[in-house]
C-alpha cells in the first residue's frame, strides 16, 4: 500500500460529495461497519492535529475541516448500517389461545404461545 500524503488526502476529502467518498470508498454502495473503522483509524492518524504541525496554518486550518468531515462521515455511514440491519420483524402471530394454568384469584397464569 502506498504511504498516504496528508495534503493530498486533505484535498480528496474537501472535494468529497458522499460519506463513501470522504473515506475512500469511491461509489461504493455498502461497506461493513468494520471496512468504515478502518478507513477512518487510517484517516484519523494522518489528520491529526500533531501530525500536521510541521505544515502551514492553512494546511492545519483545512486539515482541521477534513478531520472532522472524517469523523461525520464515520457517523452517517454506521447510521445507515444500523438502519439496513433493523429491518422491522414480521407482526408475530400466536399458536394459540392463551391458557389458563392457574385460576385460583390473585394467582391467575396465563400461558401464551
Amino acid at each position: 500500500a502506498r504511504r498516504l500524503s496528508a495534503p493530498e488526502e486533505i484535498s480528496r476529502i474537501l472535494a468529497a460529495e458522499s460519506p463513501h467518498e470522504v473515506l475512500g470508498f469511491g461509489g461504493a454502495a455498502a461497506v461493513s461497519e468494520e471496512d468504515a473503522a478502518q478507513a477512518w483509524k487510517r484517516l484519523v492518524l494522518l489528520l491529526h492535529p500533531d501530525k500536521l504541525q510541521r505544515l502551514g496554518e492553512g494546511v492545519r486550518e483545512e486539515g482541521a475541516e477534513a478531520l472532522h468531515r472524517v469523523h461525520t462521515a464515520k457517523d452517517e455511514l454506521r447510521k445507515l448500517s444500523q438502519e439496513a440491519g433493523g429491518d422491522v420483524p414480521v407482526e408475530p402471530v400466536a399458536a394459540g389461545p392463551p391458557r389458563c394454568l392457574d385460576s385460583l384469584q390473585g394467582r391467575r397464569k396465563y400461558e401464551v404461545s
